[in-house]
């Protein structure tokens, strides 16, 4: 984001909507198993609806050390 725009875009961002994760079997135990035994760099997260299952993913990578990321796509 510093790299592109320079500062940070979100720097005193204040949500007006109350948070709304919703997801079907977003933590499920299988992601846990695949997060810790693949060890993926990056992980595509396909039909996010609210984002439930990829903060939870985001969450296990952090949670397991890998430096990855992240990416939704809807």
């Amino acid at each position: 984001m510093r790299r592109i725009h320079g500062t940070n875009i979100y720097s005193g961002f204040a949500p007006t909507f109350a948070e709304d994760r919703q997801g079907w079997n977003s933590e499920h135990t299988s992601f846990e198993e695949i997060i810790s035994g693949l060890r993926p760099n990056v992980v595509i997260d396909v039909g996010v609806w609210k984002g439930a299952s990829t903060i939870y993913l985001a969450d296990l990578m952090k949670r397991h050390g890998l430096p990855g990321a992240v990416i939704g796509v809807d």
